[in-house]
């Protein structure tokens, strides 16, 4: 993933796809969210199949729908108008005969706010994640190769001793580049978070 000086905001990046022309916007969009949107349709219980077969659903109601989108964040998030789109392509994904899915989400039937509840829950655990992975990816492009092992080893849930002792280091060592590195995975995800937030003008 590249490094946010180097590659286009999101804000301005949802700009440019509301201009069906802007085909490298597109490829762009494809490699941000795609993976994240696999991973919730996978989370939701569909085969991988049918959850790439839901995400071009997705793509084909934002090739049109973006065009009207305004990223003004005080009329809604772009996560929300997301998961609206996503939650209707898996609507429409188990209503098809040829899908052998598991309709674990009944949306949009009458009375189901406790599920479409769920489901947004579970969408913005998702997007949290996905932040969280980008941002490790920028962060370990920043920092030395050690660090990063440490980072992802504490990640992975091993103890101190544990990395201690697989990378060389002092329980004290790891302690301290353990603590940095949280720090700046943090810090990089609130501002791509803040990013994410940014108007743009129509």
């Amino acid at each position: 993933m590249p490094e946010r000086s180097s590659t286009t905001t999101r804000a301005t990046l949802l700009s440019r796809v509301r201009d069906g022309a802007d085909s490298q916007a597109w490829v762009q969009f494809d490699a941000l969210y795609r993976d994240m949107l696999v991973r919730f349709c996978r989370s939701r219980g569909l085969q991988h199949a049918d959850a790439e077969d839901a995400v071009q659903l997705v793509f084909s109601k934002l090739t049109t729908g973006i065009r009207n989108f305004e990223y003004r964040p005080a009329r809604g998030r772009f996560r929300d108008y997301l998961f609206r789109c996503v939650r209707s392509a898996i609507s429409d994904l188990l209503g098809c005969p040829k899908s052998g899915a598991n309709p674990v989400v009944q949306d949009g039937e009458a009375g189901d706010a406790g599920n479409d509840a769920e489901l947004a829950a579970a969408f913005e655990r998702e997007w949290v994640d996905h932040h969280v992975r980008v941002a490790l990816s920028v962060v370990s492009q920043r920092v030395d190769d050690q660090s990063v092992a440490v980072l992802r080893a504490s990640m992975a849930g091993r103890s101190v001793p544990e990395i201690a002792a697989d990378l060389g280091m002092s329980a004290d060592a790891v302690y301290k580049a353990r603590q940095r590195m949280r720090t700046r995975l943090r810090e990089q995800v609130a501002a791509q978070l803040r990013e994410e937030e940014e108007s743009v003008d129509a």
